[in-house]
């Protein structure tokens, strides 16, 4: 069983790509907006909260 606390992979995200400084690293990996330095989970929960709301 997992002992990770609540959205601690998005503070991870938030901490490694909006208060480091990872231009060294982007020059060599190329991450992208969209795909890398958003969590899929977060996407995921936008994405149906927007269907629902469509959809309401």
């Amino acid at each position: 069983m997992s002992k990770q606390i609540i959205f601690s992979n998005w503070y991870a995200h938030y901490k490694f790509f909006w208060e480091h400084q990872i231009s060294w690293m982007d020059e060599q990996l190329k991450f992208r907006f969209i795909r890398d330095k958003i969590p899929l989970s977060l996407i995921f929960i936008l994405s149906v909260f927007v269907i629902g709301i469509v959809l309401f």
